[in-house]
């Protein structure tokens, strides 16, 4: 049902616009939260989005 909601409240936002590596982070840790386990998602994703953000990490 958390699914469903979440692609409907998707459907409804309005456009983004993400760079190529924001887009890969959004779409890696929606399916490690969907597959594994949504702590283990934001686990991974946290400190993949920090690297990103200060471009330790480059994507």
């Amino acid at each position: 049902m958390l699914l469903f909601s979440g692609i409907h409240l998707a459907q409804s936002s309005k456009p983004q616009q993400f760079k190529d590596a924001d887009l890969f982070l959004v779409l890696l840790l929606a399916a490690i939260g969907v597959t594994l386990n949504a702590v283990i998602g934001f686990a991974v994703g946290l400190p993949m989005a920090y690297a990103l953000s200060r471009w330790w990490l480059w994507l």
